[in-house]
């Protein structure tokens, strides 16, 4: 380039310098904002993978139809080398003064899995204490640490716990639950649940597990969302599937028996009548009907069935990352307006 051409240049720049800044300053503009879409989806993939591990989300679910169980619990362990798992129990019900829809869930004593963020207050140390999804407080302001929390269901419900009148001691978010508004499904009321509510160990009658959360060790170092993630909990389901396979029949078995334990005062009349006949033949025919007609509902106890879902059935991790892929898709197309 001679000077002659050079000076040519520079004195151009000058005679339009106004136009020329405002071009530098559109190229800054353009390129800092390209830098900034295109960072910004591996930030939110690393984002995620950070909050999964430190707040160490299940990886796999299972609950079944007919309830778990001590055995189902005993399977779980042998394969404690391989994973995590803890036991949960809840009771999805209809708070009948505002039609609220929500899921009272027993906090473990050691939080193995799914560790919630306090975001106010703390977590109830006292049977009377309870903390607040904090879905709960955008539904209903009055809502506030201190302040009384009153269960008002059904009869039916209201007899599965042991007390109905709580203190809200703090509210709470769950990595189950990484979309704002979802509480995902029940079969209660509506159809889907407004906000969740965690109380002390014992607070509901029933000591049958609903669900078991389970976390597979060989994925604790693994990027969510990755082939080899998705790969390795294929073969980690298809495990868990085996492994509990011989459960639905031993469960089946099991209520069958304990079903049967409740004829035996039913037999015992029966056989009972059947010594004083002819007398009584119409009391032991009727008897013997109704005994009939209860062994044929011991038989008919259903096998159990098991469930069993992954984080991917999860509507919030699984948008989590449709959005992620939306940015990174925008910032591959971004150059092609400067192009254009």
């Amino acid at each position: 380039m001679t000077k002659t051409y050079l000076k040519a240049i520079l004195r151009e720049i000058w005679r339009s310098k106004a136009r020329f800044v405002s071009i530098i300053l559109i190229i800054f503009l353009g390129v800092a904002f390209y830098t900034g879409i295109r960072a910004t989806g591996p930030d939110m993939s690393q984002a995620a993978t950070d909050y999964y591990r430190t707040q160490k989300l299940a990886t796999n679910s299972v609950q079944s139809t007919l309830g778990l169980t001590a055995s189902d619990k005993k399977v779980l362990a042998k394969h404690s080398d391989q994973l995590t798992y803890q036991a949960v129990r809840y009771l999805d019900l209809t708070q009948l003064n505002n039609n609220r829809v929500i899921r009272v869930t027993e906090l473990p004593t050691t939080q193995k899995l799914d560790q919630l963020t306090v975001t106010q207050g703390r977590l109830p140390r006292k049977a009377n204490e309870i903390v607040l999804d904090a879905q709960a407080k955008q539904l209903e302001p009055k809502l506030k640490v201190g302040s009384a929390y009153h269960i008002v269901s059904t009869a039916k419900t209201n007899k599965k716990l042991t007390r109905r009148t709580f203190k809200i001691v703090g509210f709470v978010k769950s990595p189950r639950y990484v979309e704002n508004t979802d509480r995902g499904v029940t079969t209660v009321g509506k159809g889907t649940l407004d906000y969740l509510a965690y109380v002390r160990p014992g607070t509901l009658k029933s000591r049958t597990t609903t669900r078991f959360d389970v976390g597979f060790k060989n994925l604790q170092h693994v990027t969510p969302y990755s082939a080899k993630y998705k790969r390795l909990n294929r073969e980690n389901t298809k495990k868990l599937k085996a492994w509990l396979a011989p459960q639905a029949k031993k469960r089946q078995q099991q209520l069958q028996r304990q079903a049967t334990k409740k004829l035996a005062p039913l037999k015992q009349q029966l056989a009972g009548l059947r010594q004083q006949l002819p007398t009584t033949q119409t009391a032991v025919t009727k008897l013997s009907a109704q005994l009939k007609k209860a062994q044929a509902k011991v038989e008919a106890i259903p096998k159990a069935t098991y469930l069993y879902t992954d984080r991917s059935d999860n509507p919030g991790y699984t948008e989590y990352h449709e959005n992620t892929q939306r940015v990174v898709a925008l910032s591959t197309v971004f150059p092609l307006f400067f192009i254009a």
